[in-house]
């Protein structure tokens, strides 16, 4: 072999030595960077049962939740102290605390914007900042978050940017956080939920004076009879079964307290009563043009008398009861129509007058 053969024979195999040997040099930290274990909020995996506040804030406003002192029931103030989706804020902080480093990424403030972790208060800022406090102030958590990275990190929890407040450098952690959008959708929405096969009768009375019921003898007929029909007129068949479904999934727009609401401009009242005698009262009274509904619950003259089915009544009227008492709730349009049936809509066409 000639001298130069030689000598380009050996500068082929040092450099692909040397690539080998940086190559086992950079594998332990990739392994680290794809298997991260350093938490990004080790504060809050210490003291995770002492978060009391969590908040929210972005370019459009801020959102914040309290823990309730001896309750532990999460609320918004902003809601004038109305619960909040107990399971979605746990969710949240323990995703919070499940988040573990993966690796820096940027360092250019230019772009922190590419990965929405820039200041809250910067021109069309995509941010989130995130902040977890213990009832004493201690911060427990708190970080501008970005985009999601799904499957950055080689598994399925993916991945999401995140930059200290007032940091230089941005990060990408291991895990997921999903947060609600805006501050109703932190609420917990469900006001009562009346089974439509339990429902026995529905009265109603309007404003206008004008009165409607109907009831049915027992949960295997479908059907329900309509009281004081005008005379020639039936009932149209099948659509009174509908009327089982008056509370059933209520849910409501909007939330405040009763006391800010006039139950007695617009005196609209429907009671609906199950076969085990519970009495679900919705009153509609009248803000600003809109209705709003009271509710409450009691256990009637004809609840059971077995002793297990006379205990799941009342404590079905214990539960509508702690969680309506107090609060008006604004219903969709669907859900009030439902509740103020006329007679008129469960009838069948009127009879061609003889010629």
């Amino acid at each position: 072999m000639s001298p130069r053969n030689f000598i380009i024979l050996a500068v082929v195999t040092f450099v692909t030595v040397a690539g080998a040997v940086f190559a086992l040099h950079e594998q332990p930290a990739t392994r680290q960077a794809l298997q991260p274990e350093e938490p990004v909020f080790p504060l809050l995996q210490a003291r995770l049962n002492d978060a009391a506040k969590l908040e929210v804030v972005t370019a459009e406003g801020e959102v914040v939740l309290l823990r309730e002192e001896g309750s532990g029931t999460w609320t918004l103030p902003g809601k004038q102290g109305y619960p909040a989706r107990q399971n979605g804020v746990r969710e949240v902080i323990l995703d919070l605390r499940a988040l573990k480093v993966a690796e820096p990424k940027t360092r250019k403030p230019e772009g922190f914007a590419r990965l929405e972790v820039e200041d809250v208060e910067a021109e069309d800022a995509q941010s989130r900042l995130v902040r977890v406090s213990a009832a004493d102030g201690t911060v427990l958590a708190e970080a501008l978050f970005g985009r999601d990275r799904p499957g950055a990190l080689g598994d399925a929890s993916g991945g999401i940017y995140y930059r200290r407040p007032g940091g230089a450098q941005a990060w990408l952690a291991a895990g997921t956080l999903e947060l609600p959008q805006d501050e109703r959708a932190w609420l917990q929405t469900d006001v009562v939920h009346v089974a439509a096969n339990t429902v026995a009768a529905i009265e109603v009375t309007h404003a206008d004076g004008s009165r409607f019921a109907a009831s049915r003898p027992s949960a295997e007929e479908r059907n329900f009879e309509l009281a004081a029909l005008p005379e020639g007129r039936k009932a149209a068949a099948g659509k009174t079964a509908q009327l089982g479904s008056a509370l059933a999934f209520v849910s409501f727009a909007e939330v405040a307290p009763a006391a800010e609401i006039d139950f007695v401009a617009a005196p609209n009242r429907t009671v609906v009563t199950t076969f085990d005698g519970v009495a679900v009262t919705v009153e509609l009274g009248e803000a600003e043009g809109e209705l709003w509904a009271k509710v409450s619950a009691t256990l009637g003259e004809d609840a059971p008398e077995d002793e297990e089915a006379r205990a799941a009544a009342e404590a079905q009227v214990t539960e509508i009861t702690a969680r309506t008492e107090g609060w008006a709730y604004r219903l969709d349009d669907h859900v009030v129509k439902r509740l103020l049936p006329k007679v008129e809509a469960y009838l069948e066409a009127a009879p061609e007058p003889a010629s």
